[in-house]
């Protein structure tokens, strides 16, 4: 007797929990992300996928540099590798390109170029991916970015009517 009470209460619950969980033919449930970054574009025109924010760490770090201690990813042949940064899984990109060309200061990046003068070799991470200036050190890519900058200043200057003065 106690055996069948155990049962008819076991399907007597299980009824219960699966009428209440019944939902009507005509109501259709919605998704509705609640995110506050749904129209976030980043700074290459793109849809958000956390880049920009993300990347934002590293790019403080070189913002913020004390010579003392060099951030680690700066020697991470390997920053590159992580698709989740990219735009997509095929069209891979420089991680660390896009941290320098985010630096506000260009006495940081100097800075960064000076402390990295006397690093050793440079070997480039062993990857299938195409992944551009995968084979360029992190002070090659400073230097890029550093001849970028000064060749929009010159512009910038010779537009204004006024002439930087040459190295």
């Amino acid at each position: 007797m106690e055996e069948r009470f155990k049962y008819a209460i076991c399907i007597l619950l299980f009824s219960m929990i699966f009428s209440n969980c019944k939902v009507k033919d005509n109501h259709q449930l919605k998704y509705r992300p609640n995110n506050y970054l749904d129209n976030y574009r980043d700074s290459f025109g793109s849809d958000y996928f956390s880049r920009s924010i993300q990347m934002r760490v590293y790019v403080d770090s070189i913002d913020n540099l004390d010579p003392s201690s060099i951030p680690y990813f700066v020697f991470d042949e390997c920053f590159d590798l992580q698709p989740v940064y990219w735009k997509s899984l095929h069209t891979p990109m420089s991680l660390r390109l896009y941290v320098i060309e985010r630096v506000k200061s260009r006495f940081q990046i100097e800075k960064l170029m000076t402390t990295l003068q006397n690093v050793e070799k440079f070997d480039s991470c062993k990857s299938d991916y195409k992944i551009p200036f995968k084979n360029k050190s992190f002070f090659d890519l400073l230097k890029i970015d550093l001849e970028r900058r000064t060749s929009n200043r010159k512009i910038a200057a010779a537009e204004d009517g006024n002439d930087l003065p040459s190295k």
